[in-house]
């Protein structure tokens, strides 16, 4: 799911509302009593904080649990609930926007600007609307108003760590697509005969363990085990690592690529691993 689709959905959520309630109301929205101060200053920065700290959370959550249910493959169509997320959270903060557009006497075009990065300054510090039917202020609101916003933005630092973990999960999986296709792609011309002695009959891949795991098999039995390790650790490691080392997925994804050799009855004779340790 690409940032620019869930964007998009964010901005849809706003318009929609904001044109829902310029219909459902007749009046001027600059014209219309404030009895509250629901739209106030503090009150609108802490709905930007909810609202975001909302969001971020319940998608995290939503990504996080999606890799867990399809046990760390998910298709495509699995994340398509995080649009209607962020579409519902452009919802709530045109809400937010147009009651601090009401509080500061302003029409609902005013009101477009929260959902416009940097212009909504103008709307979060415009003055408020001088109003007879305002509720008083109480001083000591102000504290609790506060200390939400102090909460709110701990609980904002405390969601980094959800934040990276669903980002990790998201570029491993991207990784493990590519491995997928490279492996399906490898296997199209499997079995390989690459001596009398020696067949490369399949390539697979573990994206749990970060592995890509190609099975060599040997026509006979009788296969001297020492002989095959120490061609491996003097002769084929130095030979293959310098290339292996140029592919990203070992080079900088972590990967691991293991070749491991069987004896015609599927025995393991010997085995060998290149990782970015080895670059």
């Amino acid at each position: 799911m690409s940032v620019g689709t869930l964007l998009t959905s964010l901005v849809i959520g706003f318009l929609v509302f904001i044109a829902y309630d310029t219909f459902k109301k007749t009046g001027p929205l600059d014209e219309e009593t404030i009895t509250s101060n629901k739209g106030s200053i503090m009150i609108y920065m802490i709905w930007q904080a909810g609202i975001s700290l909302v969001l971020t959370f319940g998608a995290t959550l939503l990504v996080i649990e999606t890799y867990g249910v399809f046990d760390g493959e998910p298709p495509e169509a699995a994340f398509w609930s995080l649009p209607a997320m962020f579409a519902l959270a452009g919802v709530a903060y045109a809400y937010a926007a147009l009651l601090r557009a009401k509080d500061a006497g302003r029409t609902r075009g005013f009101a477009l600007l929260g959902i416009v990065p940097v212009a909504n300054l103008w709307l979060i510090f415009a003055s408020p609307k001088k109003a007879p039917e305002r509720p008083a202020y109480v001083p000591a609101s102000r504290i609790v108003r506060i200390a939400i916003a102090l909460v709110a933005v701990v609980i904002s630092v405390g969601l980094r760590t959800l934040q990276d973990e669903a980002s990790r999960m998201l570029f491993q999986a991207q990784v493990a697509d590519r491995v997928e296709e490279r492996v399906a792609i490898q296997n199209e011309r499997l079995p390989k005969q690459l001596n009398e002695m020696t067949t490369l009959e399949e390539v697979n891949f573990d994206a749990s363990e970060k592995e890509i795991v190609y099975r060599y098999s040997f026509a006979s039995t009788d296969i001297d085990a020492a002989s095959i390790r120490t061609w491996l650790a003097n002769t084929m490691k130095p030979r293959v690592t310098p290339s292996t080392c140029q592919d990203p997925v070992v080079a900088e994804f972590g990967w691991v690529t293991r070749f491991r050799y069987l004896d015609a009855d599927e025995n393991l004779v010997a085995e060998m691993s290149i990782s970015n340790e080895d670059c």
